[in-house]
């Protein structure tokens, strides 16, 4: 490097400071010209068409020569009334003398107005049919407020409960980092730092933004003080050069704070590089602009990048893409998949099969042609079908042939022997035969986890596994092998005679419904869809929807309350509590809330989630507390799911109202009672108190 002047730190503070506001200034002076251009254009455009529209109406107008319609002053009147051309017929009023129209007037003011009784008061929610999951929302919108009764409004502490605090206080501008980067380019070039030392001294940044403005640098090494002058007058000291760059990056991490530092570096480094910079530039007289919007992040071909949206919004559960109901829980695997071969494959698919070539697999040819879109394809349907399949990967990339996919693999060295392949179904069935019993887990209904699909196949279920982290059973969806031990079998209740209603079929003692896909039950009976048979399995309610018809009406002990309007016996399902499912995280931000309201839906739904039917839900939201309930709520896990079920726990007649205990339930357990207000003495005969001023608002 040549001979640099000398700067003390404060100096090149001041300096990127003063760079950094002349580059924010011509950077939106520029987008202003930009807007001003944009917008002159479209009046110009707008008074076009005007102009085209007025000509238009003119040229309509000419055809219509006559008055379609007759004039108002013509049409006759009699006192202050219209009257028709051919009526002759007085309006009813003129039959009626003074005295009969007084009468009737004093009996219509003479009814007596019946007294109503005030509603309760309730919120406004928005109906729902499933539960769906919602979003963490960290920043607060807005300060809630708790009415004019309200004693204390700082109760709630906002900035402990929300990370982000005030919307708009880390709020960055989304033209930042241009700017930033901008700002970067001239202060390296300004004081003569090379591609090649950046480069050399990011690896040593923390990748951690500065927060704080006492923050120096976030370099490896000792933090370059404010007092401190930074020698710049050697020629090739290298630590010369690491000291003055890491006063650089102090002075840009002072002024760009809330950045990360090394991210900020690493895009620079990329602009730079596509806008013809050398790795030994130094000086202004090198000074090239970047152009940010022509030159893009690397374009290097990457399968999973280029297939992100593919396999980040897909659900295995419901084999949609971007899942509402789950959201987007899929984690990418790098593990090697199991190569697999057709069983019996001798016979070349066409004249470019491969297997023509198989004699000849060592003589030389000339490399193909292959675009980024074409080595994608390649490389993903060879980790997903095998590498072994040349013609089903041909198949998938539609524009080479097998013998080309075939020549790929061979100058990739990626060819196998004949003898390392697994046959399809080949070893799969025996195994399972093998292990009948799967791995015995403790199940814990209170404490359960959050179900997320594993994903590495060709490795066991070990202590990295997802599920087994979870302590929960590999599932159908699951992308372990089949013969995984892990793997929950299902039921076999029909063979024995069994209804699955008890703690004696497999599914119903550990916390689940009946898996028509696994179970050897009736779960997958059509008789199952509407009406559970008397011999059938009675383990399906939930995901059947088979839920009992409920009113919501004025409740007898507190607000609105749920009632049921049939028969409905000991242990039956009656509906699904549904809301939002939001983390334990977003929980707490609102149960601060909520505790000041004086009112909670929180349900807890395992140990990572929480359902909450304040803003979204159903009629199961209006179930009151009771220390006599008639009612018990069960979390069972339902095609991969958990879901909140609502039994009966003894028989209930119609019109009779539903309570559950709030203790065992809700999410803040005993404090959840203080929402309850003085519970008041239920009526002898429930039957008696029909909800006639509900509404019915079938299930």
């Amino acid at each position: 490097m040549n001979k640099r002047n000398f700067k003390p730190l404060a100096v090149l503070r001041d300096e990127v400071q003063h760079e950094y506001i002349k580059t924010r200034e011509e950077f939106y002076n520029s987008k202003r010209v930009e807007s001003k251009a944009f917008i002159r254009d479209s009046s110009k455009k707008i008074e076009a068409l005007l102009v085209q529209r007025d000509k238009r109406v003119k040229e309509l107008s000419v055809q219509f020569t006559g008055d379609a319609y007759p004039a108002i002053e013509s049409l006759s009147a009699s006192k202050g009334k219209t009257i028709l051309k051919n009526s002759t017929k007085p309006p009813i009023s003129d039959y009626l003398s003074a005295t009969h129209r007084k009468k009737r007037s004093d009996k219509r003011q003479s009814g007596i107005i019946p007294i109503q009784n005030e509603i309760p008061k309730y919120a406004l929610w928005t109906p729902i049919a499933r539960s769906s999951k919602t979003e963490d929302d960290p920043v607060l919108r807005h300060l809630y407020y708790f009415g004019e009764d309200s004693e204390d409004d700082d109760d709630v502490d906002y900035f402990d409960v929300y990370e982000e605090s005030i919307v708009g206080k880390s709020v960055q501008d989304p033209e930042d980092e241009k700017i930033a980067i901008r700002t970067m380019h001239r202060i390296f070039l300004q004081n003569g730092i090379s591609l090649a030392l950046i480069e050399k001294s990011t690896a040593t940044i923390d990748s951690e933004p500065s927060k704080a403005p006492s923050t120096t640098s976030r370099l490896t090494r000792s933090p370059v003080t404010a007092n401190r002058s930074i020698p710049v007058d050697g020629d090739d000291d290298e630590e010369s050069d690491s000291s003055f760059f890491e006063a650089v990056i102090s002075a840009l991490a002072k002024t760009l704070k809330g950045k990360d530092i090394k991210m900020m570096l690493n895009r620079y480094l990329e602009y730079a590089r596509k806008s013809g910079l050398s790795l030994d530039f130094y000086g202004e007289n090198q000074a090239i602009p970047m152009d940010l919007d022509k030159y893009r992040p690397s374009d290097e071909v990457i399968p999973d990048t280029m297939m992100h949206s593919f396999s980040s919004l897909w659900c295995r559960r419901c084999y949609v893409y971007d899942c509402k109901l789950h959201g987007t829980d899929f984690r990418p695997s790098n593990n090697i998949k199991r190569h697999r071969l057709p069983v019996g494959k001798t016979k070349p698919c066409g004249v470019n099969c491969y297997l023509s070539l198989k004699n000849d697999q060592h003589d030389s040819y000339t490399p193909d042609e292959w675009d980024d879109i074409e080595i994608a394809l390649f490389q993903k349907s060879s980790d997903l079908i095998g590498s072994k399949n040349y013609c089903n990967v041909a198949v998938i990339i539609m524009t080479k042939t097998c013998k080309q996919v075939y020549r790929r693999f061979q100058s990739l060295g990626n060819l196998e022997k004949e003898d390392e392949h697994v046959e399809i179904g080949s070893s799969s069935d025996d195994l399972r035969k093998k292990n009948k019993k799967m791995a015995k887990m403790e199940i814990d209904a209170e404490n359960h986890s959050e179900y997320h699909p594993c994903d590495h196949p060709g490795k066991p279920c070990d202590i990295n596994c997802p599920c087994k982290k979870g302590n929960v059973p590999c599932e159908k969806y699951c992308h372990c092998d089949l013969d995984c031990p892990r793997r929950f079998p299902g039921c076999n209740c029909s063979s024995v005679g069994k209804t699955c209603s008890n703690r004696s079929c497999l599914c119903f003692a550990s916390y689940r419904e009946c898996d028509p896909d696994l179970c050897k039950c009736t779960a997958s009976d059509p008789s199952n869809t509407h009406l559970v048979v008397r011999h059938g399995c009675k383990n399906v309610a939930i995901q059947r929807a088979q839920s009992k018809r409920t009113i919501v009406g004025i409740s007898t002990v507190a607000g609105w309350g749920l009632f049921v309007r049939e028969h409905v016996k000991k242990n039956e399902y009656l509906g699904e509590y549904i809301g939002e499912v939001i983390s334990q995280a977003e929980a707490d931000r609102r149960g601060k809330i909520y505790d000041k309201r004086g009112t909670s839906f929180l349900f807890n739904l395992n140990k990572d989630f929480v359902v909450d039917a304040t803003r979204k839900g159903n009629k199961f939201r209006f179930i009151n507390h009771s220390n006599d309930p008639n009612t018990y709520c069960r979390v069972t896990l339902v095609n991969g799911e958990h879901r909140i079920g609502i039994y009966a726990m003894g028989d209930l007649d119609p019109g009779q109202e539903l309570f559950f205990d709030y203790r065992h339930v809700f999410r803040y357990d005993g404090e959840a009672l203080k929402f309850v207000p003085l519970e008041r003495e239920r009526p002898p005969s429930p039957a008696k108190s029909s909800p006639a001023n509900g509404k019915d608002i079938k299930s």
